[in-house]
């Protein structure tokens, strides 16, 4: 599949649609995922106490590739709306995968092919696009790939070298 992308722009309008009753819920996932650059199983796995919030939002990732993310503000404010309808939730309880709530990979994929679509995307937008763009926006700012990766949870540069398709260092 030929590699995507996104700019900027698209990015911000696929975490801002309000078209439909669960927008929000896709508005918050897709912004971790484009805001963090989280894999889309962390999103879907990610639980209430993964989430603190004081000065600004951080998100505890667990598991294989665990570490501590800070949280873009737009990305932050999606997340906020999404706890708010469960504040008295607990801990252990999915952001996204509970009661009425089930995002899963499927719908995940099918939701952000329809918002490609409607933005007119030449080909429908893939999770790994939103987590590409991440990086590269981040390397474009001339954030050091060394920091980039760590937040992508990559163990070296050489894996983010080779998720933007470029020679490695």
């Amino acid at each position: 599949m030929q590699q995507l992308i996104p700019s900027a722009a698209q990015c911000i309008a696929i975490v801002s649609f309000d078209d439909r009753a669960d927008a929000y819920l896709y508005n918050a996932a897709f912004a971790l995922l484009y805001g963090c650059g989280m894999f889309n199983s962390e999103v879907l796995d990610l639980k209430r106490g993964d989430v603190a919030v004081s000065q600004r939002t951080l998100l505890t990732v667990l598991g294989a590739r665990a570490r501590t993310l800070p949280v873009p503000k737009g990305a932050s404010e999606r997340l906020s709306i999404l706890m708010q309808q469960d504040a008295e939730s607990g801990d252990d309880e999915f952001v996204f995968r509970r009661g009425h709530r089930q995002l899963d990979g499927p719908s995940v994929a099918a939701e952000l092919k329809r918002r490609s679509a409607i933005l007119g995307i030449r080909r429908p937008l893939v999770t790994t696009d939103l987590r590409r763009a991440f990086a590269s926006h981040m390397a474009a700012g001339q954030v050091p790939a060394e920091v980039i990766a760590a937040m992508m949870g990559y163990d070296s540069v050489n894996s983010l070298d080779r998720m933007l398709m470029r020679p490695a260092a």
